[in-house]
């Protein structure tokens, strides 16, 4: 969560796995046709339910890959769909191939060369979670860090990411915060220089009491030092309170898949046990002669 492309941060894994796969999904329906005129009989998988098991897990193991890069899911995944057609593919790659350590070091190379087209699409405002936009500012850290990110591409990417252009037209950054980062005579000289084109105009605010909730949102952890300092702990140990009852109840446990992987060993183990035991019995039954006959 702390490596993903800001914007993605208030997605909890399972739905950045489910926007990873619904774009994947649409790239492979618009190479298919552009490339072998072919649709293809399945619909759109918008859903990560959509997909067989062993796809929901190289997707999610690819939009790992996609996190620790910091990369937009789009910009990933168009890249490692050119890689694997320059490498030879003659069809569409699976995803199980997007995620293996040759198309990430290409979709690396390329980012170095420059995401900033990417990056700029994904900061547009029909895009951005409403939590960043200006008027819902409130301080959140994943709302400061996107802040963060914002100040760096301006100064990286100055002929995409436009200070006057995000401050009226796109209005995700609050002008009193971009005073604080960049100084008045910055600020000042952005806006008197920028014309608007097709401003957006701000939304309702959303209700003090409505706090954008990170992505780990409801797996709190009392040991780490980033749970104890989130301005969502109270709500968030609630509902992990409220998951963990549900589970026991459901199914005996609060982590069902980690018992149910001690019962199996612990299951084998006796197995084992049970199998070394009629062995000593039946070398003993047999005797040592009958042992050196057998040898």
């Amino acid at each position: 969560m702390e490596t993903a492309f800001v914007p993605y941060r208030l997605m909890s894994p399972y739905q950045r796995t489910q926007e990873f796969g619904r774009i994947f999904d649409e790239l492979y329906r618009d190479y298919r046709k552009r490339y072998w005129a072919k649709d293809t009989w399945l619909r759109p998988r918008v859903y990560l339910q959509s997909w067989p098991d062993g796809d929901i897990v190289a997707l999610w193991q690819a939009r790992q890959h996609a996190d620790l890069l910091g990369l937009p899911y789009r910009y990933y995944l168009r890249q490692a769909f050119e890689h694997c057609f320059a490498a030879g593919y003659r069809r569409c790659p699976a995803p199980n191939q997007i995620w293996r350590d040759p198309v990430v070091e290409a979709v690396e190379s390329a980012a170095k060369k420059g995401v900033e087209l990417a990056a700029y699409k994904e900061y547009r405002p029909g895009v951005l979670h409403p939590a960043f936009l200006a008027e819902n500012y409130r301080g959140h850290p994943v709302q400061v860090a996107a802040h963060d990110d914002l100040v760096a591409k301006i100064k990286q990417f100055p002929a995409f990411f436009k200070l006057g252009s995000i401050l009226v037209n796109d209005k995700t950054m609050p002008e009193h915060v971009a005073r604080e980062r960049f100084g008045d005579a910055q600020v000042d000289k952005a806006l008197a220089e920028h014309r608007p084109f097709n401003p957006r105009v701000p939304g309702e605010p959303m209700p003090h009491d409505v706090a954008p909730k990170p992505g780990c949102f409801g797996t709190h952890r009392a040991a780490s030092v980033v749970c104890q300092k989130c301005p969502a702990v109270e709500s968030c140990q609630t509902l992990h309170a409220d998951i963990g009852a549900t589970l026991t109840a459901r199914h005996g446990s609060e982590a069902p898949r980690a018992s149910k992987q001690t019962s199996d060993a612990t299951e084998r183990k006796r197995r084992q046990r049970e199998r070394e035991r009629l062995d000593r019995v039946a070398g003993r039954q047999a005797g040592p002669e009958d042992g050196l006959k057998r040898g």
